[in-house]
């Protein structure tokens, strides 16, 4: 390359020049030889020792500074003078700072503990984790943690350069994917840079770990990597904090896997180097990642086993120990504080890497814990990656949570405490012999042993030699219409008796065991997965002698599914008598409608601002016409004069704004400038409890539902009294025929038309013209009658009455009509339509199908005779 002489500084020109041809280079010789990587514990205290303390520059400044260091770092690897950007993938000719298309992004969003820039504040203007940014796309981003999104999210394409990006309309594809607000919303990088922003995430949790900068004494934040949700919420305080959160650690861990280190990244890390002087060591050494977040797959126990928390003078180096089963892979649980005053949590610790081999095939791993609160009392709770709380202990009394994954749970106490004379070096510590935390007590104060065995506790041999059958083997799945179909090889040993089916939302670790589960045969159908998201099964031989290992993962992708439609809200409860309690709103829509990522906003009517949400989940059931509802507890929903709840789509559209005891016009948030719909009802503080304010009608939509009742009976996730879900199917079964048979001789009773499911048919006579008792039959056929939509009109077989023609509206044609014909219930008279059930395979080549069912009515007493129904068109949704 040529290069520049007097567009740059010189230092600029000599490192652009020495940059660019290196396009897979390594770090230099040595620069890693203190790096221990025998533990996470020491990899991590060795790799931050090595990256530590690096050569900060500007934010922006008339000298060198982060615009010119990352358009060298960022720079086009096809054209030296352009920029390529980190989430449109464009191309833009290098312009500095001020332009209009592109800017700095803070891969870890700077309002996420370090907002303000001081002129020391070092993340702030570390290069390693910050990208130049189409502006757009920067704001979009905004400070929205990364994690998976879904097709229901609003799609932000790129570009194709590069050999990469490029074409839109699909989800994943190449394109980025949002929905939701700020810290509580989503960001899903496009798959081309992915791995690039989990790594830099990563980067940035080991590179600062609190206390000050060794060379300018500048205070630095504890920055730590995460799954919970309410830390990252929490570390958004608009200040400079000392500790601070960002994630989702488990979703930036599959990126970092799913998009490996490319040779523009290499360069990138290079090019930051020969400023800053330290690299990303994840790029250089990517197989580290696993070291210290674990991707180890053993199963088994784990306990606290050891804890300080007091001692004389100001309280040092408390800590939490947790041992258990060797080779547990620790990514994904975390140690929860508790205060006994409130019940709830005020600090947590993510716990990292696997359990070591300490003999018996068990081991200790030690987390230190800064501010353990000194009791009276105070309490820790051990919470595996899906929020089970696996332990729940206290010191210095006993207390129930309020919150958090605990909440409800009464803690044990463990009978022994420090004490504020306490000599430092000591703690409180399990004792006895055993192989699981149920075999030791507490004891102490004792001599501390942080991350190894306790005095007094001697493991047990916890290697046994494996129970039951070998493991299954041949997993495989498919995937349409919302749902999974499993198959595996089945056992041949006559002793095995059955299997059992396990789902996980991560790779490795967190299965758990499905509805039904075990089975019985070799196949399982999975309705309960996300649709868009990738699933994560195993399963297992079970015979008298216990359960197999698991089987080799499968991962698959969840396909389809959902239905399409808006929800609304169709009931909620604020006030009663006495206390508030049970606050509730439930939200109705169409069946199978996922509601993940639609968020309920509390609106205050006095300020007109938010007050308080709630994160929406699950997928509406068929209670009834292909409608369903889903009740969400809104704990603090107030009480009015007036207040609102607005219903917020993944996209961040308020699609309904609804208040109680008057209206007012929204501030602010996904409601902003919209005026609230008067529901007409209230409560009051003397309403009895138990009761609700529900939406009344028949339909399936929100707009048959215009009037409100109440109070009265709550029926939280079930049809309202005074309401009738009907008609949701129309739009899959839609009724055919030229009049000839009456309307409504044929009903869809119940379920959702997809692959899969049970789709029950009413056959009816609404004339009455034939006898009670008929024989009801439904016929099925992949075509209708040539004439369609009128058919071939059969004299005698008209239900209207002796000899009036009926329309046969079905072909029935050899390879077109389905056998055998369905036989239902005797036939109970008019408007009381007997069901047949059409049970739909489960084969996703079914989906998208269209085939054709009519029903008859055979009288063998009566003049009628046979009397044919209208015709059904029925398409199976994917």
């Amino acid at each position: 390359m040529t290069c520049p002489r007097s567009l740059r500084p010189a230092l600029l020109a000599l490192v652009a020049c020495l940059v660019a041809p290196l396009a897979a280079a390594q770090a230099p010789a040595g620069y890693y030889d203190t790096v221990d990587a025998s533990s996470a514990a020491t990899l991590r205290s060795s790799l931050h020792a090595v990256i530590d303390d690096h050569q900060r520059f500007p934010f922006t400044s008339g000298g060198t500074d982060t615009w010119d260091i990352l358009e060298l770092a960022d720079e086009d690897p096809g054209n030296a003078g352009r920029i390529l950007d980190v989430y449109r993938n464009a191309s833009y000719p290098k312009q500095g700072g001020g332009n209009s298309f592109y800017s700095r992004e803070h891969s870890w969003p700077s309002s996420l503990g370090f907002p303000n820039d001081s002129g020391s504040n070092y993340p702030y203007s570390d290069c390693h984790g910050l990208f130049l940014s189409d502006d757009a796309y920067n704001g979009a981003r905004s400070n929205k943690p990364y994690r998976n999104c879904d097709p229901t999210c609003a799609e932000w394409p790129t570009d194709p350069n590069a050999g990469a990006g490029g074409g839109s309309g699909s989800y994943p594809g190449n394109s980025n994917w949002t929905t939701g607000f700020q810290t509580a919303g989503t960001w899903e990088t496009w798959n081309g840079r992915r791995g690039d922003v989990a790594r830099a995430i990563l980067y940035l949790d080991v590179r600062y770990e609190g206390g000050t900068h060794g060379g300018t004494g500048a205070s630095e934040p504890d920055l730590i990597v995460t799954n919970d949700e309410a830390l990252i919420i929490a570390s958004a305080t608009g200040n400079n904090e000392s500790v601070a959160y960002m994630g989702i650690r488990d979703v930036l861990l599959q990126w970092a896997a799913e998009d490996p280190v490319d040779a523009k990244e290499l360069a990138r890390n290079d090019a930051v180097f020969a400023f800053q002087g330290n690299r990303n060591p994840f790029i250089d050494h990517p197989e580290w990642i696993d070291i210290l977040w674990g991707t180890g797959t053993a199963t088994g126990e784990l306990w606290i086993n050891e804890f300080h928390y007091d001692n004389g003078g100001a309280d040092v180096g408390e800590f939490v120990e947790v041992a258990g089963t060797a080779g547990l892979n620790l990514a994904g649980y975390r140690i929860l504080a508790y205060n006994g005053g409130d019940g709830a949590p005020y600090g947590s610790v993510d716990l990292v890497g696997l359990v070591p081999d300490a003999g018996g095939c068990l081991g200790t791993v030690s987390f230190a814990f800064p501010d353990l609160q000194n009791g009276s009392p105070d309490g820790l709770a051990l919470v595996d990656p899906l929020d089970n709380v696996l332990e729940f202990w206290s010191y210095e009394g006993a207390f129930t949570a309020t919150d958090g994954p605990a909440f409800g749970l009464t803690s044990t106490d463990v009978g022994v405490e420090e004490s504020a004379a306490a000599p430092l070096g000591l703690a409180l510590a399990r004792i006895g012999t055993g192989t699981t935390g149920a075999d030791f007590a507490w004891g102490g104060p004792q001599a501390e042993s942080p991350g190894a065995l306790n005095a007094g506790q001697v493991f047990g041999d916890a290697c046994t030699a494996p129970t039951g059958p070998p493991a299954p083997t041949g997993l495989a799945g498919v995937s349409c219409a919302g749902a999974v179909k499993l198959t595996w090889t089945g056992s041949l040993d006559p002793g095995v008796t059955g299997y059992g089916v396990y789902r996980s939302s991560f790779s490795g670790f967190g299965y758990v065991p499905l509805p039904g589960s075990p089975v019985t045969s070799p196949t399982y159908l999975d309705t309960g997965a996300s649709s868009g998201t990738t699933a994560y099964y195993v399963v297992t031989a079970i015979d008298g002698s216990g359960e197999s290992d698991f089987s080799t993962e499968l991962a698959i992708g969840v396909q389809g599914g959902g239905a399409a439609g808006t929800p609304w809200i169709n009931e909620l409860h604020y006030d009663d008598e006495s206390t508030d309690d049970g606050e509730f709103v439930e939200v109705a829509g169409p069946a199978g409608l996922d509601l993940n990522g639609w968020i309920l906003v509390g609106y205050n009517g006095s300020t007109q601002v938010s007050y308080s949400s709630v994160n929406l989940s699950g997928t509406i059931a068929d209670e009834a016409g292909c409608v369903g509802a889903l009740a969400f507890p809104f704990a603090g929903l107030q009480n009015g004069a007036p207040d609102g709840i607005a219903l917020v789509d993944p996209q961040g559209n308020a699609v309904e704004f609804i208040s109680y005891e008057g209206s007012f016009t929204a501030s602010g948030g996904a409601a902003d400038g919209m005026l609230s719909t008067d529901i007409g009802v209230s409560e009051t503080n003397s309403t009895p409890a138990g009761l609700s304010l529900q939406r009344t009608g028949s339909g399936f939509s929100a707009g048959d539902f215009g009037g409100w009742a109440g109070p009265t009976a709550q029926t939280p996730g079930a049809v309202n009294a005074g309401q009738s879900f009907v008609g949701g199917c129309a739009t899959l079964v839609q009724a055919y025929g030229c009049g000839l048979n009456p309307a409504g001789s044929l009903q869809l009773l119940s379920g959702n038309p997809t692959v899969g499911a049970t789709l029950v048919f009413g056959v009816d006579n609404p004339t009455g013209n034939q006898t009670v008792g008929s024989i009801s039959l439904l016929l099925i056929s992949l075509s209708p009658d040539p004439g369609f939509p009128c058919g071939t009109p059969i004299p005698g077989f008209g239900m209207g009455g002796p000899g009036l023609p009926g329309e046969l509206l079905i072909s029935t044609l050899p390879g077109q009509l389905i056998q055998p014909t369905l036989v239902g219930p005797a036939w109970a008279g008019a408007g009381s339509p007997a069901p047949i059930a059409i049970a739909v395979p489960f084969d996703c080549v079914l989906a998208g199908l269209v085939f054709y069912v009519q029903g008859a009515l055979i009288d063998p007493f009566g003049p009628t005779g046979i009397g044919l129904t209208e015709g059904a068109r029925v398409t199976l949704a994917n």
